[in-house]
């Protein structure tokens, strides 16, 4: 079986992107700039997220970079698809109503693919989403 860009297991908010290296770029560089580029949008979107470095679930693919109260926000890629998630902290009552609150927010910032399946061998098929 194939494999796609990890989502840590209980996600809520869950976006997808594609990261393409530009030509005379090191990939390495060129993501960090991406990366960074991302957790400042969230951050300027919700000034509660606090910087943070923490890995989510047993996979060490779900790298939070945010987190507040409510939850972290993190980014994972696999083969050039990105997932920027957000997982809801399980101990705050609020977290998953604060979620949906943001959630259309979100989707604004963040969404720019949309999966459209999982063939058997795993790999997936995508479409860009238009605004």
């Amino acid at each position: 079986m194939g494999r796609s860009v990890s989502i840590p297991q209980y996600a809520e908010l869950v976006c997808f992107q594609q990261f393409i290296c530009e030509e005379g770029y090191e990939e390495y560089e060129e993501w960090l700039d991406y990366e960074y580029g991302i957790v400042s949008q969230a951050a300027d979107a919700w000034p509660s997220l606090e910087a943070c470095s923490e890995w989510i679930g047993h996979s060490g693919e779900d790298h939070a970079k945010l987190k507040n109260k409510f939850g972290w926000f993190g980014i994972s890629e696999y083969a050039g698809i990105v997932s920027i998630w957000f997982v809801p902290n399980d101990e705050d009552p609020l977290a998953v109503s604060w979620c949906r609150r943001i959630a259309p927010r979100f989707s604004k910032l963040f969404s720019r693919l949309e999966k459209l399946s999982t063939a058997s061998n795993g790999e997936s098929s995508w479409k860009e989403v238009t605004k």
